[in-house]
């Protein structure tokens, strides 16, 4: 059946096979990919933009990378992981002087631009959170980022993309400033998380700003609705659900298109900069926390899911339109997505609703229905004609006869398909 992955334990399953094969995608990736061979001799390892395939020749490297690597090996209990993460962390730690080491001069500006980067330490502070006590001390690099974002914070509410920014707030890093402060115990997270709640509040409940339109400012506010769900914060939020309602109804008809967004934002107007934000998996773990019943138990999600889950099962996710290599960053965002839906389905039994529609989809194309249809079909025509013959011969005494031989051949040929 198409439908077979309506079962919770077939799901479980294939989500559980699909982590597995990320995390070995990462594991492969770090310990034998050029980016990390030649650091060998500090001890640390690292991973670039892409994973799997011809990503294991490119030397490039970066915090986008290293910490989407961080994030899936911090969840996989295996001796590679525990291996490799203190290998990682020491990168993370020494990378200016590691760098600079390696690639000269001209490596420390790029690190010194990406160390201002709001969403990439962001990351790299949500990342070290899931590192287990005793593999490795992260706090000391944990202090060393969040008081950088803690400084830059703009007008108490949000970020900039970058900490020396003199913009606004804007909504994007800000989202995932709060996802790495608030895994980390940081009290900045919860102001900045009702920022973003009266933003959306005022777009999709108040509807002060036009939203009819899909763009990228509707991208971004599933990224922010996506931050404030999951994060460790707590805020007023009877009214997310009806922000989500909202939000699905411009997104749900792109679905089913593999899609991600790609954001672009500038440092000071010079240097160009994007973020890719795969808002089709941001969208599938918030169905399940609002509307696990409708919205996550659509045949809509799960045929997007399934796809998710069977182009992920061999080189991982790969979003056509973003090229043809494996991002490292957004098959860690797959990671994450798919551990959020197994700590769902861990207290759900079945997906009630599609099975309800399945099995009266399956009665109505049994071939004992079609045959009993078909006997009905036939009754109601001879009645019809008979009627027409003996009677008076007005179609209005035959109204009901006819319309019924009418519902049944229609019936009849919907079940054909």
């Amino acid at each position: 059946m198409a439908m077979a992955t309506l079962k919770t334990t077939n799901l479980r399953n294939r989500i559980d096979d699909t982590k597995k094969r990320i995390a070995k995608l990462f594991i492969d990736q770090c310990q034998n990919g050029a980016q990390t061979k030649c650091l060998e001799s500090y001890k640390a390892a690292a991973c670039g933009q892409f994973i799997g395939g011809n990503a294991k020749n490119s030397k490039q490297r970066g915090l986008h990378g290293t910490a989407a690597a961080l994030r899936v090996l911090a969840e996989t209990d295996s001796a590679d992981s525990r291996t490799l993460i203190p290998k990682i962390i020491t990168y993370l730690e020494k990378r200016e002087e590691i760098e600079v080491s390696l690639q000269k001069e001209k490596a420390r500006q790029k690190c010194n631009l990406d160390e201002k980067n709001t969403i990439k330490i962001s990351e790299v502070l949500y990342a070290l959170s899931l590192v287990g006590h005793g593999i490795q001390s992260t706090e000391p690099l944990v202090q060393k980022i969040a008081e950088r974002l803690i400084q830059s914070m703009k007008e108490r509410k949000g970020w900039s993309y970058f900490v020396d920014d003199v913009d606004p707030p804007q909504l994007l890093p800000t989202a995932y400033a709060i996802l790495g402060l608030s895994a980390n115990g940081y009290p900045q997270a919860e102001g900045a998380s009702e920022y973003l709640a009266e933003v959306l509040k005022g777009r999709y409940v108040e509807k002060k700003t036009d939203r009819n339109e899909i763009d990228a400012d509707v991208i971004v506010d599933v990224a922010c609705l996506y931050a404030i769900t999951f994060a460790k914060v707590h805020i007023q939020n009877d009214f997310l659900k009806t922000v989500l309602k909202s939000i699905w109804q411009k997104l749900k008809p792109l679905l089913g298109e593999p899609l991600e967004q790609n954001i672009e934002y500038s440092y000071k107007r010079q240097q160009n900069c994007y973020v890719r934000v795969p808002w089709q998996l941001y969208l599938i773990a918030l169905s399940t926390h609002y509307d696990f019943n409708w919205a996550f138990s659509s045949s809509t999600v799960q045929k997007t899911l399934k796809n998710i889950l069977d182009k992920a099962q061999y080189a991982g996710l790969i979003y056509p339109h973003s090229g043809k290599m494996t991002s490292a960053r957004t098959n860690a965002i797959l990671f994450e997505v798919l551990s959020i839906l197994e700590d769902k389905l861990a207290h759900k039994n079945i997906f009630w609703l599609c099975e309800v529609k399945e099995a009266i989809i399956g009665f109505f194309r049994h071939k004992y229905t079609r045959r009993v249809s078909g006997v009905l079909f036939l009754v109601l025509t001879v009645i019809v004609v008979l009627k027409w013959c003996l009677g008076t011969g007005k179609v209005t005494d035959l109204g009901q006869e006819i319309v019924g031989a009418i519902w049944v051949g229609l019936l009849l040929t919907s079940l054909k398909k």
